[in-house]
């Protein structure tokens, strides 16, 4: 189903019931006791729940998490440690997960109300370096920690597996040779299967029966759809990067760029790959784009996109974007208004409506006659 019948589809549920949901957009604020900075880095399914950074004079980089009625609350920091970077949650928001700097590196960690703030450790034999990707609502996550070092003394990584019974080991890999080079872990999705990468490319990991799935031509993606249908990641195209997708029938294909653009950047996915959003990057260099795609279709300038929504963008300058939804109704990153004193940066939540408004309807074909 395309975009405009998702947007038909929602005019119609509108008309019977009579209702919408808002749409809005609204900064996160920061943690008191440091500088007027925070970045919102993720969200859990729904939007609920977002993470990110603020900075606090007694603790440098502190993690915390935001949602809409407590608003932000600072994750508990472990002793000897700093830096702490939350950029993902389980899909309700029950686990987040991130890095934090201790003892030379930056360690994954993994925090809720049951466990707290748990550091997940390292494999020996590399740098004090690892982290989480993705963490389920059972607390299972899977990434990737430094097990060796190059010939040139950069770590190498191997792809991991962690939950707070067991620790952190080591994933299967596809092929024996890919314990001596690079691999990773990137996602699971809703059936169990993991999504990685090695040396003999990506892959979907079946636990249940101990097999791989080879995914010829998806080594340059890094998300995944729930199912294992639609990846996304990002390509290089004439010496720089370019933002694309990949299925099994089509293969590699390029997202679409804004006029007077030459390259593009992935943020953040929603779970069936209807909304990306990333950056798109102009010829120059300067005047760079945050932008959402549906459905692939041509990108959006987000201030653009929330204007649409009859949201007032007056002073605003979106200056990141980090990721969206799960279920595509929550985008977050960096704004700052042109009010605020210099260096003063928050992390928004930018909502779009469900049932889709007519906003989003007119937006939607001025792109899809755009890419025609």
């Amino acid at each position: 189903m395309n975009t405009i019948q998702y947007v038909l589809l929602g005019l119609m549920a509108t008309s019977t019931t009579g209702t919408f949901a808002q749409a809005s957009f609204q900064t996160v604020g920061y943690l008191a006791g440091g500088n007027p900075v925070s970045h919102a880095l993720g969200t859990s399914h729904n939007g609920s729940t977002v993470v990110g950074y603020s900075t606090v004079s007694f603790a440098g980089i502190v993690g915390f998490q935001w949602s809409s009625g407590p608003g932000m609350t600072q994750i508990p920091i472990l002793p000897d440690t700093n830096d702490y970077l939350p950029y993902a949650t389980s899909p309700s928001g029950r686990f987040i997960t991130g890095t934090h700097g201790s003892g030379g590196g930056p360690i994954g960690f993994v925090w809720s109300n049951q466990l707290g703030t748990v550091a997940i450790g390292d494999l020996p034999g590399g740098k004090r370096d690892s982290y989480l990707s993705d963490i389920t609502d059972d607390g299972y996550g899977v990434g990737a920690s430094s097990f060796a070092f190059s010939s040139t003394g950069a770590g190498l990584f191997r792809a991991i597996q962690w939950d707070n019974v067991n620790g952190l080991t080591e994933l299967p890999l596809p092929s024996a040779n890919d314990d001596q080079f690079n691999s990773s872990a990137r996602a699971v999705l809703s059936d169990g299967r993991i999504f990685g990468k090695s040396a003999s490319g990506a892959w979907l990991y079946s636990p249940d029966t101990a097999s791989f799935e080879m995914l010829d031509g998806a080594g340059a993606m890094s998300r995944v759809s729930a199912d294992g249908e639609f990846f996304a990641g990002e390509t290089t195209i004439g010496g720089g990067a370019r933002a694309a997708y990949w299925t099994r029938d089509g293969g590699l294909t390029p997202l679409p760029l804004l006029d007077g653009h030459s390259f593009s950047n992935l943020r953040g996915m929603s779970d069936d790959g209807s909304v990306i959003v990333g950056e798109s990057v102009h010829l120059n260099g300067i005047g760079n784009d945050r932008v959402i795609w549906i459905d692939q279709m041509a990108p959006i300038p987000l201030t653009d996109f929330a204007t649409s929504l009859g949201i007032d963008m007056t002073g605003w300058r979106i200056t990141a974007v980090s990721g969206v939804s799960g279920d595509g109704s929550t985008i977050v990153g960096t704004a700052r208004h042109e009010s605020w004193e210099s260096g003063h940066l928050e992390g928004f939540v930018l909502t779009i409506p469900a049932p889709a408004s007519a906003g989003v309807l007119g937006v939607v074909l001025v792109a899809f006659r755009r890419r025609r």
